[in-house]
């Protein structure tokens, strides 16, 4: 493949903040989406090792993602990893609803990478390889 990614630049893995009853603080995620676009921040992602994902329950994670693009026009990439494949299927599925939001999976092997694929389809699935050093 040539050319650009639609998702290159700058990303920035969000913080997902919280109630003090630990709920979703959807005007909080809101604020801060409004701060990283002022930012020039070119691509944002939610769920991440910061975003607490592992905090929230499915419906949770389904429900944030649901409402996050109404949040902000910057490119997102939602993290739908799980120990289940359905919950990462459902969740890449209605990610891939919203206008501009695509998944992103922790995958540790190929078999992982195929059966998601598979299960996703393939006309869904853009490869998106990361790493630090």
């Amino acid at each position: 493949m040539t050319g650009q990614s639609q998702f290159a630049g700058v990303w920035c893995p969000s913080i997902t903040p919280m109630d003090n009853d630990g709920s979703l603080d959807l005007n909080g995620l809101s604020q801060h989406l409004k701060r990283l676009t002022e930012a020039k921040i070119d691509v944002i992602l939610l769920m991440g090792s910061i975003g607490e994902s592992a905090s929230f329950t499915f419906e949770e994670r389904l429900h944030l993602i649901r409402k996050v693009r109404a949040m902000s026009s910057l490119k997102m990439v939602a993290n739908v990893s799980s120990t289940s494949q359905n919950d990462v299927l459902l969740m890449a599925k209605e990610a891939f609803k919203q206008s501009d939001l695509a998944a992103l999976r922790d995958i540790q092997d190929q078999i992982g990478t195929y059966m998601s694929i598979y299960a996703i389809g393939e006309d869904f699935v853009t490869t998106i390889k990361y790493g630090i050093a």
